[in-house]
């Protein structure tokens, strides 16, 4: 069935999809600079009550369609695994 045919994509995120999503997520992943880490939104999203929060704080940028300003700032880096190599070659 083609794209069209499919109709819009809903913009809204359950309670069971964000929980679904940062179970899959690795604890090590780094995050953002406000002092949570990863590991603190896994746990969190195991309790109902703090991922019915947490999915409708998320939720809200995206489907008013703006973004917050912490999230518009990310640090990039790319880690090179045999950089000596590179260098010299």
């Amino acid at each position: 069935m083609s794209v069209r045919k499919q109709g819009p994509i809903p913009i809204e995120i359950s309670v069971l999809e964000h929980q679904q999503g940062w179970r899959k997520a690795k604890e090590k992943t780094a995050s953002e600079t406000a002092g949570l880490n990863f590991a603190h939104n896994k746990a969190a999203a195991e309790d109902d009550a703090l991922a019915k929060n947490d999915t409708i704080l998320r939720s809200i940028p995206y489907e008013h369609g703006f973004s917050p300003l912490l999230w518009r700032f990310i640090t990039d880096v790319e880690i090179l695994k045999k950089w000596v190599y590179l260098m010299w070659n």
